[in-house]
């Protein structure tokens, strides 16, 4: 069945036409607009913006779907790169960070950072999702791996909010992702551990109290304080269960 996508231009300032020579579409990147559609669609269309973005889709709570540009031209969405986690970004020769945007896609979704995604919105993006993955080789399987919050490409930001559970739109648009919560909130600092989910595996860095962790996989590992879950991160590292909360 074909999408129901209304057309809203983007204003020429605000995007690139096309993309640079060689670039294809290798992630798509889940953004909440911290507002309405309305918001982000006059945003979009606004020829004055001083900080020019854009995005290639919005989707509404009640599960209309908009898009600004044309899939092969590139939206500025995350063109920002802090304290990256996402292990699908790109480096030029002398190290840097190539523009995540010249190989991505961005999809905004109504709402604030803790406001519930509603069903309509969850089967529209996972229908958009699906078909966008169809025209795209690199997007085949959707995975975690190719289906990300913005925050995994800048960690200053929470966005796409802490109610998104990419694992539920990746499984409904036909892709590959565990049953498990996508992301989490440290109730305390906790430590990152690398190999084995033990308090004896070497530490690789400390996740503050408050911040969200995003999460793949559950697993059993040493009990401490009688709590024997762990969770795996996106980098097949290891997070303490009893430090984390929904």
């Amino acid at each position: 069945m074909a999408l129901n996508i209304t057309q809203v231009p983007c204003a020429g300032a605000n995007f690139r036409k096309g993309r640079p020579a060689h670039f294809e579409v290798e992630a798509i990147v889940i953004h909440v607009i911290d507002g309405d559609q309305a918001a982000a669609d006059a945003t979009f269309k606004d020829e004055n913006l001083t900080d020019r973005r854009s995005a290639h889709y919005s989707i509404s709570q009640k599960g209309d779907i908009h898009q600004y540009i044309a899939e092969e031209d590139t939206a500025y969405h995350a063109g920002v790169v802090n304290k990256p986690t996402w292990r699908g970004l790109r480096r030029n020769s002398n190290g840097t960070f190539v523009n995540p945007n010249f190989y991505t896609i961005g999809i905004e979704h109504e709402g604030r950072a803790n406001d519930p995604w509603s069903d309509a919105m969850y089967e529209a993006s996972a229908e958009l999702i699906e078909s966008i993955a169809s025209r795209h080789p690199k997007l085949s399987p959707l995975t975690r791996a190719n289906v990300i919050h913005h925050r995994e490409i800048r960690s200053n930001k929470t966005c796409p909010g802490t109610k998104a559970d990419l694992g539920r739109l990746i499984r409904m648009a036909g892709g590959k992702a565990p049953d498990v919560p996508d992301v989490l909130f440290a109730r305390s600092a906790v430590n990152v551990r690398k190999g084995e989910p033990s308090s004896s595996a070497e530490v690789v860095r400390v996740i503050p109290a408050g911040e969200l962790v995003n999460v793949k996989a559950k697993v059993t590992g040493e009990s401490v304080n009688g709590v024997s879950v762990w969770y795996q991160n996106i980098d097949d590292d290891f997070v303490w269960g009893g430090a984390l909360m929904a």
